[in-house]
């Protein structure tokens, strides 16, 4: 008979897999304001102006 014999596991750690998906949630954030609001204004520096949003989230 074989006896199995396993790694200890390393505990999780909560708060710091908290504190890693807030941050990249908050990257993400920025990433699709800091694109609308450029792309918004290179709309309207160049004269294409549209009235309705969804052109400037295409």
């Amino acid at each position: 008979m074989t006896e199995t014999i396993t790694a200890p596991t390393r505990p999780a750690r909560p708060l710091r897999q908290l504190l890693a998906a807030s941050v990249g949630n908050a990257v993400e954030w920025y990433d699709w304001f800091s694109y609308t609001g450029t792309r918004a204004a290179y709309a309207h520096g160049l004269g294409q102006q549209h009235s309705r949003p969804d052109h400037v989230l295409a």
